[in-house]
């Protein structure tokens, strides 16, 4: 998922990778269907050359359909962001307390104050 600048701020888009034509390593499209502050239609075709060069171009409302219109035909995919979901969480519990000696019951992890020591100089 791309993002293109539109009225001072970034808007998601959907973005499409298009066949490569030639002298070009790289094809992509990102499409704006609506502007949710001025509902302008926005498109942008950033493509990349055998040198490493950038090159991107750029079209707003109508101009914008109709060069999505004459590209619908060269894109490969729609490229989605990866949903990484409920990540694996660590069952790990300490059982000593902060002066090393073992605990005999559980008590919140928060309380504990590892690496403090007594100061009698306070």
């Amino acid at each position: 998922m791309g993002y293109i600048h539109c009225c001072g701020a970034l808007h998601k888009t959907k973005t499409y990778c298009l066949a490569p034509q030639e002298n070009f390593v790289l094809c992509e499209i990102d499409y704006l269907s609506k502007c949710p502050i001025c509902g302008h239609t926005v498109i942008q075709l950033t493509r990349v050359d055998n040198n490493n060069n950038i090159s991107t171009i750029r079209k707003t409302t109508k101009k914008a359909k109709e060069f999505f219109n004459k590209l619908k035909n060269k894109i490969l995919y729609e490229i989605r962001p990866i949903n990484y979901g409920i990540v694996n969480i660590n069952k790990f519990y300490l059982n000593y307390n902060e002066f090393g000696i073992k605990k005999r019951c559980y008590s919140n992890l928060k309380t504990l104050k590892i690496g403090k020591f007594e100061n009698n100089y306070m």
